[in-house]
């Protein structure tokens, strides 16, 4: 979404309405994408989860202010950082990243049985990284970051590099892991 030089700042606060004025039943995200030399917000990326019903179109307003209370659901985050490990958790899906060895997926489970409890999803993988064809090693460190967490999206960047038997490194690699509220 645009917006004019000077009219969003860090205090600036938003929220969503329906056709009626209401806010939906729907938790709200936004994250700056570019900022006017002021440093005020010149585009805003606005993401929520909102029900959509064949042939019944629906339309919805967003408004921004200093002085607005948020509205909708009390937001979680999808993405949490300890400094050890990434928390992944959609509500559907959940899975760990550590930092102390590269393996893409950790503990991942998924949809909580009607008792609450995850299923876990065994995983085929080399737990000191991935090898290729004996020649080239994907192995820790590698550099986890935190691009964005919030209660509709979070992104995950993996870098690292794979290496040689003999540890030099020989390609650069860069992942980044996009996951969504469910």
């Amino acid at each position: 979404v645009p917006f004019p030089r000077g009219h969003v700042g860090i205090e600036t606060r938003f929220r969503l309405l329906d056709g009626d004025g209401k806010p939906p039943d729907t938790t709200l995200q936004t994250h700056p994408l570019a900022h006017w030399p002021d440093g005020s917000v010149q585009w805003m990326l606005v993401q929520a989860m909102l029900p959509v019903e064949t042939g019944n179109p629906a339309s919805y307003r967003l408004e921004y202010g200093t002085s607005l209370r948020q509205a909708g659901k009390n937001p979680r985050t999808l993405v949490n950082d300890d400094g050890k490990t990434i928390a992944v958790d959609t509500g559907r899906l959940r899975f760990l990243l550590r930092r102390d060895r590269f393996r893409l997926f950790e503990n991942l489970q998924v949809t909580p049985t009607e008792g609450g409890k995850y299923r876990p999803i065994p995983l085929i993988a080399h737990s000191g990284g991935c090898q290729v064809d004996g020649m080239f090693r994907s192995e820790s460190p590698c550099k986890l970051t935190v691009e964005e967490s919030g209660p509709v999206r979070g992104v995950v960047k993996i870098a690292g590099a794979h290496t040689d038997n003999q540890g030099n490194e020989k390609l650069d690699y860069v992942v980044r892991l996009y996951v969504y509220a469910d």
